[in-house]
């Protein structure tokens, strides 16, 4: 990641391999998350947030990330839904969801979409497009995006 005042080097972020595409990364609406497809056939996700002073990492590097696998070939382009409640809301009506009344309400506030979670669309070079939602709850030892199959 770059300063564009000064165009000087912030951070760089590991983890995902690209050799031989070009692939970009992208922002979360919120810009706390960064997400971009890889050549291993996962999705990475970084966070942009300051990691606690008390860890003995340098500033400039952020190694610490999360994968999906949800491609057989490589993943050339990953992207946060720009209004994720629009698509949840459609999810949770598809599924029959029982609060019709919590459903109609618009998200207000960055709070509000992270209570509800985020979506992640990928596509591979094999044209298969996935959606990936950001349940709520938490599974120890597990991704918290799921597929929407």
């Amino acid at each position: 990641m770059y300063d564009l005042r000064d165009m000087a080097l912030t951070c760089k972020f590991k983890g995902a391999q690209n050799e031989r595409s070009q692939i970009r990364a992208s922002l979360s609406p919120d810009g706390k998350h960064i997400v971009c497809g890889s050549e291993d056939h996962f999705i990475y996700i970084w966070t942009t947030a300051d990691l606690p002073s008390s860890l003995s990492v340098r500033k400039d590097r952020n190694d610490s990330w999360q994968r999906l696998r949800g491609h057989s070939a490589c993943v050339t382009v990953a992207i946060f839904a720009p209004r994720p409640q629009l698509f949840l809301n459609l999810l949770e009506q598809r599924r029959g969801g029982d609060d019709r009344a919590e459903q109609s309400k618009p998200c207000k506030n960055i709070s509000d979409r992270q209570i509800h979670g985020d979506v992640i669309i990928s596509a591979d070079l094999n044209g298969s497009i996935r959606i990936f939602v950001n349940r709520t709850k938490i599974k120890a030892g597990s991704s918290n995006f799921f597929p929407t199959d």
